[in-house]
């Protein structure tokens, strides 16, 4: 083939491209989302009641910040008088300084109760020496109080046995209920009152009192006459309207 023949030739077709390859019917699924971390509610502060004595106070502010409540079985047990449970509890916690922390609860608890101790002594002081001088057993009187006051009677009663100041009011009163109420073979009591003029007060006042309604009157009475209010008038008039 001549060399003209060559060059007039048409190239031949370049190759076609190859065709992309068809996408897949189904697509691969995506990762399912990670389910998101369950929210807590945020914790309440533990906190405790103020005591009014500040070493006390300080450990059992220490005590909360370790998370140990009032339901906490180690605080069960302490507020019996046993510590073991919970010193045990606040060590294993690893609390740095609960060992100060409880010495300073103990001692508070220590002073607190030898208070009480003699506070009790003093108003067992306060209602026997009164029960001697109206001539009567004091643990009888009790006894015949608690046989037969009412619910409400007991309740206000036990309230005035809390303190020597007002002790002495609440025997004065169990003493004379039991005195007039359980037919007691008792010493007279010497007094300058004479009978008429009782007889003249309570008539003054009124009709029958309640054995409630007759402490408060008598509290009043401790009040302004001190402890001869029992030797007064008034108190006079007060036991004869004192309901039977």
């Amino acid at each position: 083939m001549s060399q003209e023949n060559a060059e007039n030739q048409a190239p031949a077709a370049a190759p076609a491209a190859p065709e992309s390859p068809a996408k897949p019917a189904v697509t691969a699924a995506e990762p399912p989302a990670s389910p998101e971390p369950d929210k807590q509610e945020p914790t309440e502060a533990i906190e405790y009641e103020s005591t009014g004595n500040a070493r006390l106070d300080y450990t059992l502010s220490f005590i909360a910040r370790a998370g140990i409540d009032a339901d906490h079985p180690a605080m069960i047990a302490a507020a019996d008088g046993d510590l073991g449970l919970l010193k045990a509890t606040l060590a294993e916690k690893g609390v740095p300084g609960w060992e100060q922390a409880i010495a300073l609860g103990e001692e508070a608890l220590n002073e607190i109760r030898k208070g009480e101790e003699e506070k009790l002594e003093q108003v067992r002081q306060s209602v026997v020496q009164v029960a001697d001088a109206l001539g009567v057993d004091w643990e009888a009187a009790v006894a015949y109080a608690r046989e037969n006051g009412a619910p409400e009677e007991i309740e206000k009663i036990n309230g005035l046995l809390v303190d020597p100041f007002t002790a002495k009011i609440a025997a004065f009163y169990i003493a004379n209920v039991y005195r007039e109420s359980a037919n007691v073979d008792v010493p007279p009591q010497k007094s300058p009152v004479k009978p008429e003029a009782v007889a003249a007060q309570a008539g003054q006042q009124g009709g029958t009192i309640s054995r409630a309604e007759f402490a408060a009157e008598v509290g009043k009475l401790h009040k302004r006459f001190g402890d001869s209010y029992n030797q007064t008038p008034e108190y006079r008039a007060l036991v004869a309207r004192l309901q039977r």
